[in-house]
C-alpha cells in the first residue's frame, strides 16, 4: 500500500507503509489519482485506487481531529 504525499512536477512523492518513501512518475498513477490516495499495486503490476480504504483512512483521521478537538 502507498499513499500519495505530494506531486512535485511530472512526478509523486509515495509514502509507503514502512515510512519510506518512493518517486515515480504521474503518468503511471490512475485516472482521479489525489494527495491522499491510496494505492495498491494489482496482479498486473500497475498501480490501482484502493478508494474503500482511503476512505476508512479519511473516516480515522476525522474521527481523530474529533476526539483532539472537543
Amino acid at each position: 500500500m502507498w499513499i500519495i504525499d505530494r506531486f512535485e512536477d511530472g512526478f509523486a512523492v509515495l509514502e509507503c507503509e514502512d515510512g519510506t518513501l518512493e518517486i515515480v512518475s504521474r503518468e503511471i498513477l490512475p485516472p482521479g489519482s489525489r494527495e491522499g490516495s491510496v494505492l495498491i499495486v494489482n496482479e498486473a503490476g500497475v498501480f490501482e485506487l484502493d478508494l474503500a480504504r482511503e476512505q476508512a483512512r479519511r473516516e480515522a483521521l476525522h474521527q481523530l481531529q474529533e476526539d483532539i478537538f472537543t
